[in-house]
């Protein structure tokens, strides 16, 4: 079992690591954002055969959103839709947190750097995934733009799912501590192994190396 100073010392690195990500100045957010717009565009220009998605980004206004949505039919043209959201909630704040505990915990960098390569997968997929459900609210409504056809209880399920995973901030720090843990801890690691494991190893006559 970890001694006290080092989850605290984890925790503390983790915050600041995490704090790092979110300076205003750093460049850091506008190379997400750009990778955050060219990833929707590719992802989901078509959806559903029939949908289109074209994607803009959003001057800063001070409101939170940078990325711009505009969505029709494409056996109905002329109706559209437009949808703004935020990709540094949506996105970059999961992908640092993630990062962030990531860096922070005391494994070998070597399994530190394969977990952070998984994680970030994974944290993508979520990403994606909410940005999908974000389409499916407004493709699979009852009016012109809508391209699929599904029962009304699935429906009002999307848009409970939708609540929990887009709306509810809590999501963004639940899912990426979840994949942290799935990724990162072993079986029968509490929180995470005690320091002693991530700078040692054995040589082959059996004495320890820092």
């Amino acid at each position: 079992m970890p001694r006290r100073s080092t989850i605290l010392f984890f925790f503390a690195k983790a915050a600041v690591l995490y704090g790092i990500c979110l300076v205003p100045s750093l460049p850091l957010l506008d190379g997400y954002r750009a990778v955050f717009q060219r990833g929707i565009r590719v992802l989901f220009q078509t959806v559903g055969g029939d949908g289109r998605v074209y994607v803009e980004a959003i001057p800063d206004s001070g409101r939170g959103q940078d990325t711009r949505l505009t969505l029709e039919n494409a056996k109905k043209p002329g109706p559209k839709a437009t949808m703004e959201i935020n990709g540094r909630v949506m996105g970059y704040q999961p992908t640092c947190f993630l990062l962030a505990l990531g860096l922070a915990t005391p494994v070998p960098w070597r399994r530190r750097g394969a977990g952070l390569m998984v994680g970030m997968v994974l944290v993508s997929a979520f990403v994606a995934f909410t940005v999908y459900l974000q389409l499916l609210s407004v493709f699979s409504a009852d009016h012109a733009l809508g391209i699929y056809s599904l029962p009304e209880w699935f429906r009002t399920f999307l848009g409970v799912l939708r609540k929990v995973l887009v709306v509810a901030p809590a999501a963004a720090y639940i899912v990426p501590a979840s994949i942290w843990m799935g990724v990162f801890l072993r079986r029968g690691e509490w929180f995470f192994p005690a320091p002693a494991v991530s700078g040692e190893r054995i040589s082959r006559n059996g004495a320890s190396k820092a």
